[in-house]
């Protein structure tokens, strides 16, 4: 993964996607601000986690010790969003089923980058960003809805604890 790229867009990240390389492997896709229309910017031969990992590390950032401080306050073991700047909060949501083991099926969605989510029927929901790219997520809008008010309340929580430190 070339870290210099990375880090100068690392805040126009909208979404991490899982997919299937014609191969079968499974790559991963960045979408930034302003790609081309169905055109990741970036498209890496790893797994997200293992591209999310690339980035908290870049950042210098414990995705341990975040998730585990709080998946106890939200009292979730899964599924935990991810704020790792102020301007990068990700959330996970399913964007496909898995056809065989360990193939990814969950994308991370910038909640910055969200203009609006609609419901297409009670098991999907399409997220809308503020360049007008949509992706199809396979969880109820109350889900969605639910996860992005929990990465809303950890952000500001997670930063506005750590601004008492720079004054």
């Amino acid at each position: 993964m070339n870290h210099n790229l990375l880090k100068e867009q690392l805040f126009e990240l909208k979404v991490i996607m899982p997919i299937m390389s014609e191969e079968g492997g499974n790559y991963t896709e960045l979408y930034f601000d302003q790609s081309c229309e169905e055109e990741a910017c970036l498209r890496l031969k790893k797994k997200c986690s293992t591209v999310i990992s690339h980035i908290a590390q870049n950042i210098y950032f414990d995705i341990s010790s975040f998730r585990r401080e709080y998946s106890e306050t939200f009292n979730r073991k899964t599924g935990m969003p991810l704020a790792l700047h102020p301007g990068l909060v990700l959330i996970p949501l399913k964007v496909r089923e898995a056809e065989y083991k360990d193939q990814g099926t969950v994308c991370y969605v910038n909640i910055i980058k969200i203009k609006y989510m609609k419901m297409i029927d009670a098991s999907k929901t399409a997220i809308i960003f503020h360049d007008d790219m949509q992706i199809d997520v396979l969880q109820s809008l109350d889900s969605v809805v639910k996860l992005k008010n929990i990465a809303s309340m950890i952000r500001y929580h997670h930063f506005e604890s750590y601004k008492k430190y720079l004054h």
